[in-house]
């Protein structure tokens, strides 16, 4: 399952997330948007190390791609988009 977790509540609300999925043949059973409210989004941030200024209008992070096991826990936080399943 992919989660993306979307940082501008701003600009990204549902209506726009939902036009993105049939241009990244997104399929709804294994991929999945998230979003919440301004406290939840920063503390997603804060917790995989983003810095995150929604008042000044700057997203600043960089890519990464954080891998659960089926108990939740962190075991993997990949940065870029420069590697393979293996």
């Amino acid at each position: 399952m992919l989660l993306n977790i979307v940082i501008d509540t701003g600009h990204d609300q549902p209506e726009t997330l939902a036009s993105y999925a049939p241009k990244w043949n997104a399929d709804p059973k294994g991929w999945h948007v998230l979003s919440g409210s301004l406290d939840q989004v920063q503390k997603v941030c804060h917790y995989f190390d983003m810095n995150y200024y929604p008042d000044e209008g700057l997203y600043i992070h960089s890519f990464h791609t954080a891998i659960l096991d089926r108990k939740g826990k962190l075991v993997a936080n990949l940065e870029g988009n420069e590697f393979t399943a293996q």
